[in-house]
């Protein structure tokens, strides 16, 4: 626990561009976080889980729709940590492009989310 309050300290005072992204990681992910526990809707026994191009909407249990919860916190803290921890074995390029995947995977994640309640 320690070693990473050294890498993040480390980090904070000097790469300030890997700092950024790491923090615009977090905000996006609570954003994702707040945004699907405010669209979960229990009241409802059937909403859209999914699509596919073949198979059209697939529906399911509002308990399904938590996978987007447990996913923004999986982006939003562990691969934070994942990249203070590659940070510190193999430097800030690696770090940030950890991140950066991240960041796309957060995006891909909203889209796919809004699409499904707007079907819904």
């Amino acid at each position: 626990m320690e070693e990473i309050k050294e890498n993040l300290k480390e980090i904070i005072k000097k790469h300030h561009d890997l700092m950024w992204l790491m923090l615009l990681l977090f905000v996006g992910s609570m954003g994702l976080l707040v945004t699907t526990l405010v669209t979960l809707n229990p009241n409802v026994s059937v909403t859209n889980i999914g699509y596919g191009d073949i198979g059209g909407y697939r529906t399911g249990s509002w308990i399904n729709m938590l996978s987007f919860a447990i996913l923004a916190i999986v982006l939003g803290v562990l691969h934070n940590l994942l990249a203070v921890k590659i940070f510190r074995k193999k430097g800030d390029g690696l770090a940030k492009v950890l991140v950066v995947a991240s960041i796309f995977l957060l995006i891909g994640t909203f889209v796919v989310l809004i699409r499904l309640l707007g079907e819904g």
